[in-house]
């Protein structure tokens, strides 16, 4: 087997079932960290009101970011998410269970989701996604066919757009300030886009040699589809088939499904109790059938950062040095890549001509 056919097998055989696992397991312990921190806020506010010292919820926050008051966003975003409710529903057909999940995944489990990576970002400075949160939703949506599979679902993180929010606050940058700078950018960004696009796409078959990454990866990425789009496929007669005559459905392993959310659930319920870090738990599940050449570096760097760097220059000193070292080495790698596709570009544009 080659590289693509090894890890779509390997997937097949036993990553569908305990990332499914991993990802219900994932959904129950954010829920429930969730509604532990709420519970400590309402009591943290109850104690804040009886003593006097309360703020105002819904009043902006004072560092002078510009920011409008929290209600004009909670309305914003309803009115939005009712739109695009609409929009998906129309072109699906207005289908009661469907029209249910859409409410529960917009107004529902992407504020969730956007609060657990804004503080996870917060703490160890990465996210984490739960796995097939969407499938499983379709799955539930009672949808038929690909067409579900098409239509705009978001699925959208906003906790990098809090974690966003917080550096402009600290490096002084007013939120209407970023509010102008997309209203320039947006339309350049689109216009520019739509010529790259357009010429790369009409300069070099894809895929092809040309592309490698694409020619190897398409591969995998369609095979992937495939699979998932196959768990809502129908029968002569129209009706959607049962899960388990699916490939996804075979491939859906009670067993694995079962292991997945156990090691996870119980992980996290070992760690808190000895007190030990609960990042291990996001990490398995970030973890689960990732390719294993891009975690060896960055297992690799972390040990190098504990065992070498931190003792050398101190484990506050280090950590604080840290994120602008990253800063400057994204960079400098973003200004070599954006070089090189330039020349890439230009010689696709010259090389074809007889002279």
């Amino acid at each position: 087997m080659n590289r693509v056919i090894a890890i779509f097998s390997f997937w097949v055989v036993l990553w569908v079932g305990v990332g499914v696992g991993g990802g219900v397991g994932i959904a129950v312990i954010s829920v429930f960290s969730l509604a532990r921190d709420m519970s400590r806020k309402f009591r943290a506010d109850n104690r804040e009101k009886r003593a006097g010292i309360q703020e105002d919820l819904w009043a902006p926050p004072r560092a002078g970011r510009g920011d409008y008051p929290l209600w004009i966003a909670l309305v914003l975003y309803i009115c939005i998410s009712s739109l695009l409710v609409c929009l998906i529903s129309s072109l699906l057909g207005w289908q009661m269970n469907l029209v249910l999940f859409l409410i529960f995944f917009i107004f529902l489990y992407m504020p969730i989701i956007a609060y657990v990576n804004a503080r996870l970002l917060g703490i160890a400075g990465q996210s984490v996604d739960i796995p097939y949160v969407k499938e499983l939703g379709f799955l539930a949506s009672g949808a038929k066919g690909i067409d579900i599979w098409l239509a705009p679902v978001p699925y959208d993180n906003y906790g990098a757009q809090a974690q966003s929010f917080r550096v402009n606050e600290l490096t002084g940058v007013t939120f209407w300030s970023l509010v102008k700078t997309e209203l320039v950018a947006l339309p350049i960004l689109f216009l520019l886009s739509w010529t790259f696009w357009g010429f790369i796409w009409h300069s070099t078959p894809i895929p092809s040699p040309a592309f490698p990454a694409a020619q190897i990866n398409w591969e995998l990425e369609s095979k992937n589809r495939v699979l998932l789009y196959s768990s809502t496929s129908v029968d002569e007669n129209g009706k959607r088939k049962p899960l388990a005559d699916t490939e996804f459905g075979k491939a859906l392993k009670p067993a694995y499904v079962g292991t997945g959310f156990v090691v996870i659930t119980g992980s996290y319920a070992v760690l808190s109790a000895f007190g030990l870090p609960i990042m291990l738990v996001y990490g398995l599940v970030r973890g689960f059938g990732a390719l294993p050449h891009g975690m060896i570096l960055e297992v690799f760097g972390a040990v190098l950062s504990r065992y070498y760097f931190q003792k050398k220059y101190g484990p506050q000193n280090f950590l604080r040095m840290a994120p602008t070292i990253f800063a400057g080495y994204l960079t400098g790698v973003g200004l070599i890549g954006m070089a090189t596709v330039a020349l890439r570009l230009i010689y696709s544009a010259i090389s074809p001509t007889p002279f």
